[in-house]
């Protein structure tokens, strides 16, 4: 995700909403549907077991939610919708619009909209991330952006890097950060960030702050830094401004590890290239 529409796509996606307070109206983001009408089949993206969505309780609201896919998923292969009145085409706006009409109850749905989808597949988890906003702990975060990392970098760099390293930072305080090579004379780090999470902006000003200490440590050994980032398609939480500013803050560009793993894959191997007359073999992260 490039954080602007970089590619005409033909897909949309709506919200899922639970209904918490019938009497006030009060409803609350919990799923997300993708689709496009030329593949024809709708992606649902809905809570999984243990995660945790803010004044939702999940195992309540979770067998509505999966008969409201199984009903609209019917109404999809039957190719009518109950009380329409005119020919109307699956999936298209006006269809979702009927659809709204009929799911007034418990499980509601927001109206379609355009999104920048390029990889469904791999895209689903940021939109819904986005969304929805689930809760996660800092340590589900971690894991989260360290697979899109390590997928990103692929077999044959991922083992260069080792995890949870300490590079050295401003007035001798070393850093803690995501993975990194390290030499006699040289540090590459490896990090990264999701901007579609509900704690985008706080870890976007922890991480360009730890960045800033990294490249201002004083053994002024050379630094490399290889940043990364995941964020939703059309940059719906707002990425862009956060990737900017790590970018501005720390003179380093970022890459989308979704659409731009090979770009984000080569800048790390150009920089332990760079670097490897003082890097040793580094044991398997």
């Amino acid at each position: 995700m490039l954080l602007q529409a970089d590619t005409f796509s033909t897909y949309s996606c709506a919200t899922l909403r639970c209904l918490v307070d019938p009497t006030r109206g009060i409803t609350v983001p919990v799923g997300v549907v993708l689709w496009s009408r030329a593949d024809r089949h709708p992606r649902f993206r809905l809570p999984s077991e243990g995660e945790r969505i803010e004044d939702v309780p999940i195992q309540t609201v979770m067998p509505y939610l999966r008969a409201a896919q199984t009903q609209i998923e019917a109404w999809l292969r039957r190719g009518q919708l109950p009380y329409q009145t005119e020919p109307l085409e699956s999936l298209s706006d006006r269809w979702w619009e009927h659809v709204r009409g009929l799911m007034q109850f418990t499980v509601q749905i927001d109206p379609p909209r355009p999104v920048d989808c390029v990889r469904p597949d791999e895209e689903m988890e940021t939109l819904f991330e986005a969304l929805v906003q689930p809760v996660k702990t800092a340590r589900e975060r971690a894991q989260r952006i360290d697979g899109a990392v390590k997928a990103a970098l692929g077999r044959q760099y991922v083992t260069r890097f080792k995890r949870q390293q300490r590079a050295p930072g401003f007035r001798g305080r070393p850093v803690s950060v995501l993975r990194m090579a390290e030499g006699r004379n040289a540090v590459v780090v490896v990090e990264a960030v999701n901007l579609a999470l509900k704690t985008a902006e706080r870890d976007s000003d922890t991480l360009a702050s730890r960045l800033r200490r990294i490249q201002e440590n004083s053994t002024k050994r050379k630094v490399r830094l290889v940043l990364g980032y995941l964020a939703s398609p059309g940059g719906l939480n707002g990425e862009g401004v956060l990737k900017d500013w790590i970018e501005h803050v720390t003179n380093t560009p970022m890459y989308d590890l979704t659409r731009q793993s090979a770009e984000f894959r080569r800048t790390a191997a150009e920089a332990l290239a760079e670097a490897e007359d003082s890097l040793g073999v580094l044991a398997e992260g």
